[in-house]
């Protein structure tokens, strides 16, 4: 009989154990806790239940209090995927079993709903693109947004489509098109939704390209109603193909049409632009490129009075920060365009001023006598004009307008 009562003990708390282990229960695994998510993106709420609960009920609730239902009845899968439609910092999920509300789990801390956001990074203010060149748009994704549809504008109101939806991996490499403008932005949006997105904040610029006879490529820019080289001239050949003399030594002086490298350095010559001699930039043969002048005296003139007169068109000029300028850089913004960059000169002093001025020739106009020569300093905003002296042999670099 004590026998009996033993076994009978032990199948009763078989049973038992058994009993616990079947107990109905629900886990939400997501969003559980800490989570951001973005209004009218698709999220998938998770969690584990047994096998003996056929549909569950979702909720969800933004101030703790009132509950708000995403699904009634929906098969205990494991999965549902959920769009949020409002915005709060204080959300929970409750998922309970249909058939027996006692089995129910909350998520264990808030999470946070927001709209999603597009910023664009480039082009976004100033940046100057040339015609068929591969560009990247970049910009920056808050939230969840699955795909993106980019336009641009040149004349800041009809807007062209560059693709109606792409995947969103914050970047798209676009072949820029050939229309020349001052006045492009560019514009993004969620292709599903066209109320999330952003425009450039300022215009930036396409420009064309021009070849020289040494295959060197240049982007223009146009700064009111001239269009000019985006860098210096870098040409070693005249516009026939007939070689510039190359002068090393220009440092003892020279009187003959020449070019030579800042520091006889031929890298800084690729950077910056060649350094000419006033022979070679008034040579017969023509140093710019084919439709292209080098600067008359009264072009700088129309270029000065666009940007605002001699005080001021220094820092438009001039390129920002001080990676090739010295610091401080006074007042630069190159909201031209233009990109100045310091290049010094060389005359039979030397070579100086390389990382404090930039230089300029400026060519004669029809019946005038003088020649002149222009320069911007890193610690001043005004675009200097001086008189050229034949005595003393100088180089300076060259800018181009076109015919």
């Amino acid at each position: 009989m004590k026998n009996g009562l033993v076994t009978i003990g032990l199948i009763m708390c078989i049973l038992s154990c058994e009993v616990k282990t079947d107990k109905a229960f629900i886990v939400i695994t997501s969003p559980n806790g800490g989570e951001n998510l973005s209004i009218d993106g698709v999220y998938n709420i998770t969690w584990t239940g047994s096998e003996t609960i056929e549909n569950v009920k979702l909720e969800y609730t933004t101030n703790d209090s009132t509950w708000t239902i995403i699904s009634a009845s929906n098969p205990n899968i494991g999965s549902h995927a959920w769009t949020p439609t409002e915005a709060s910092t204080t959300c929970k999920i409750r998922i309970t079993d249909v058939s027996n509300k006692k089995v129910s789990d909350l998520s264990d801390s808030s999470f946070s709903t927001s709209s999603s956001t597009l910023r664009i990074i480039s082009p976004n203010s100033g940046e100057n693109w040339s015609v068929a060149s591969k560009r990247n748009i970049t910009w920056e994704t808050i939230g969840t947004v699955a795909n993106v549809k980019l336009e641009y504008t040149t004349d800041g109101s009809s807007w062209i489509v560059i693709t109606e939806s792409v995947s969103n991996v914050n970047s798209y490499t676009w072949t820029v098109p050939g229309t020349p403008s001052t006045d492009c932005k560019i514009r993004l949006t969620n292709a599903s939704k066209v109320s999330i997105g952003d425009v450039s904040d300022a215009n930036f610029r396409i420009g064309a390209t021009v070849t020289d006879m040494d295959g060197n490529v240049y982007t223009t820019v146009i700064v009111g109603t001239q269009e000019w080289l985006g860098e210096n001239l870098k040409t070693t050949k005249y516009r026939n193909g007939k070689p510039i003399p190359h002068a090393s030594g220009w440092v003892s002086g020279i009187s003959t049409d020449a070019y030579c490298n800042y520091y006889n350095d031929e890298s800084l010559g690729l950077l910056y632009g060649r350094i000419y001699s006033w022979q070679a930039v008034n040579d017969t043969n023509n140093i710019a490129p084919e439709g292209w002048h080098v600067a008359t005296d009264s072009e700088w003139n129309t270029l000065i009075a666009y940007l605002g007169g001699y005080n001021v068109v220094g820092c438009k000029l001039k390129e920002t920060g001080t990676v090739h300028w010295r610091s401080p850089n006074v007042g630069a913004t190159n909201e031209s365009g233009f990109t100045a960059v310091p290049t010094g000169i060389v005359s039979f002093q030397g070579f100086n001023f390389g990382d404090t001025e930039a230089n300029w020739w400026a060519t004669m106009d029809k019946g005038a006598t003088q020649v002149f020569f222009r320069y911007i300093t890193s610690g001043s905003t005004v675009l200097v004009q001086l008189e050229y002296n034949y005595e003393d042999s100088y180089g300076f670099h060259v800018r181009c307008v076109k015919d």
